[in-house]
C-alpha cells in the first residue's frame, strides 16, 4: 500500500508545481505589460498620440498624450499599421510601459469591428481554467 502511495503523492505534487509555475509566469506578464487605457483619438504625429480616456462608466475624461515606444505594435481590427493610420474620433485601447505612464507600447484601434479582441491574460485565464476543468 505505501508503494502505491509514493508515486501517487510525487505525481499529484508535479502537477501543483507545474500549475503554480505557469500562474506565476502569467502573473509576470501582465505586470510587464503595464495599464491599458481605452477612449478615442484626438490627434496623431509621427511619434506622439493624443487621446481622450473614456471611464469604465463610458463617460469621457481628461486628454492625455503618450510617446510611442521604438518597438511599439500598433494594429486596426487586428492588422499591423503605422500611428499616422490612426483617425480622429476612432477609438483606441493603448498599453503602457510598464513604469513609464508616458510611453505605450500597444495601440489598439477600431475601424469596422465594434469591440477589442479579447486580453492575452483573459486568454491565457481561459486556456487555464478549461484544462484545470478535465
Amino acid at each position: 500500500m505505501m508503494y502505491r502511495a509514493l508515486p501517487l503523492s510525487l505525481a499529484a505534487l508535479a502537477l501543483a508545481l507545474f500549475v503554480g509555475a505557469s500562474a506565476l509566469a502569467d502573473d509576470a506578464k501582465a505586470a510587464k505589460r503595464g495599464n491599458t487605457h481605452d477612449g478615442t483619438v484626438t490627434r496623431v504625429t509621427a511619434e506622439k498620440l493624443v487621446m481622450v480616456d473614456i471611464s469604465k462608466n463610458g463617460v469621457e475624461e481628461k486628454e492625455q498624450t503618450f510617446r510611442l515606444a521604438d518597438n511599439a505594435r500598433v494594429t486596426v481590427d487586428g492588422k499591423k499599421c503605422k500611428l499616422e493610420d490612426l483617425k480622429a474620433n476612432q477609438k483606441i485601447r493603448v498599453t503602457n510601459k510598464t513604469g513609464d505612464d508616458s510611453t505605450i507600447v500597444k495601440v489598439e484601434a477600431l475601424d469596422k469591428n465594434e469591440k477589442f479582441e479579447k486580453r492575452d491574460d483573459k486568454d491565457n485565464e481561459k486556456k487555464n481554467s478549461e484544462k484545470s476543468k478535465r
